[in-house]
């Protein structure tokens, strides 16, 4: 898990988690060759793909 730490304008510490298609596995309906996450980068998919399992997931989290 990734977490991120700043200081708010009260110089409180915050905390936030980090949601990007690095930090996480999305595989639909548990289907590794379907996945959603940066490896489709790693491994180096034409770049319209990964960039379509990016949209994806920007619309999975809209709902978080």
């Amino acid at each position: 898990m990734k977490i991120e730490v700043g200081i708010n304008q009260n110089k409180e510490i915050v905390i936030a988690d980090v949601i990007d298609n690095d930090s996480w596995r999305i595989w639909p309906n548990g289907a590794p060759r379907k996945q959603l996450d940066k490896q489709s980068f790693r491994d180096g998919e034409k770049l319209t793909d990964v960039q379509r399992k990016y949209a994806i997931v920007t619309e999975y989290t809209k709902k978080f």
